[in-house]
Formats: structure tokens, C-alpha cells, sequence
């Protein structure tokens, strides 16, 4: 599901097998922040794994990446509640 952020869009892909998370996927961090476009890449996996662990969108920030951690965040929310309808 495709959100915004502080810096720009976000987008996670969630696979729902009954009813359980079996895959997170970051699709598009912010394209246009630059500072955005550096950190992205070693946070995704770390919020990825923390959704996984997790089995929802309440996984911890990663650290140093307050703003795309809230927009994957809020991207998941959004993927879950649209594989769950």
C-alpha cells in the first residue's frame, strides 16, 4: 500500500496466508530525499524482519530512520487492513 511520509511516498507489499503475515517487502521508499535515499536501504530489511517477528505494524523504528520507519509503518497498517477485507 502506497503512503506519504515526512519525506516522501512509501510503499510495502504484505503476503496474508490465514490470516498470519508470511512476507513483508519494501517497495518504494521516498525517491526525491537524499537523506532519505541513504538510509533507506539499511532500514528496510531491519523493518521488514521487525514486521515478520512482530506479525503487524507495531514493529520498533529503526534507528537514525524515525520518518521512513513511520511511513513503512503506516504503509503496513494500510496493506494488512486491505488483505484482511
Amino acid at each position: 500500500m502506497l503512503t506519504i511520509s515526512r519525506c516522501g511516498l512509501v510503499q510495502v507489499q504484505v503476503t496474508v496466508a490465514n490470516g498470519k503475515i508470511r512476507n513483508v517487502q519494501a517497495i518504494q521508499y521516498p525517491p526525491s530525499d537524499p537523506q532519505s535515499q541513504q538510509i533507506s536501504p539499511a532500514a528496510g530489511p531491519t523493518l521488514e524482519r521487525e514486521a515478520l517477528q512482530t506479525r503487524g505494524a507495531q514493529a520498533n523504528a529503526a534507528s537514525g530512520a524515525t520518518f521512513t520507519s513511520e511511513g513503512f509503518a503506516r504503509s503496513l497498517r494500510s496493506a494488512l487492513a486491505e488483505a484482511n477485507a
